[in-house]
């Protein structure tokens, strides 16, 4: 579901995945559905363009299995989470759908079996939009937008995740260019 990019033709790999959409509500395991989700958001923001009828329902879904934490792997839970906060950056003025994402996960940020990828990547999303769109009342691994990447840095080098390690690490760069701190920048 994920493999659009592989398609020569985005169009017909997004009515392939709209065609098969209906098989969703089959699905059982809590996961799967949420991965499927997951990639319908994704394929929606980059690539699919589907109307608000299809859109905002998908979104609802998602967030209410974020909020009701039956049967989800934690990891799953902030990897879908992550896709939400995308969303949110790719329609810019969508605070309100960051701002519920973000009180969705936190409880799942604090469960110790999550995945230290997971976090690291949810951390790297998260952080150029809270920026903008503060959480004020709600724990976060780290203090702010700043630590959070800091910290997405220190797990992503730890776990192997050097991706994750060079998008933490470039998003600090270009936040210590945009308040002309110099020196920060040439550091990282």
């Amino acid at each position: 579901m994920e493999g659009w990019q592989d398609f020569a033709d985005t169009d017909a790999w997004a009515a392939r995945l709209r065609q098969h959409l209906g098989a969703r509500d089959r699905v059982v395991d809590a996961d799967e559905g949420l991965r499927i989700d997951s990639a319908c958001l994704r394929a929606n923001n980059m690539i699919w363009a589907g109307s608000p009828d299809d859109y905002a329902p998908l979104v609802a879904r998602t967030l209410d299995a974020l909020r009701s934490h039956r049967g989800l792997d934690p990891s799953e839970a902030v990897t879908t989470s992550s896709v939400l906060l995308e969303a949110a950056a790719y329609r810019l003025s969508d605070a309100n759908l960051f701002r519920e994402t973000v009180g969705a996960t936190a409880a799942w940020l604090q469960r110790p079996e999550l995945a230290p990828l997971a976090l690291a990547g949810w951390l790297v999303t998260y952080a150029p939009l809270g920026r903008r769109w503060p959480t004020p009342g709600l724990v976060l691994p780290a203090g702010d937008p700043v630590a959070c990447l800091e910290l997405a840095v220190s797990l992503a080098r730890e776990h192997g995740g050097r991706s994750v390690a060079f998008s933490a690490a470039l998003f600090l760069a270009h936040m210590a260019v945009a308040t002309n701190d110099r020196a920060a920048a040439a550091g990282r």
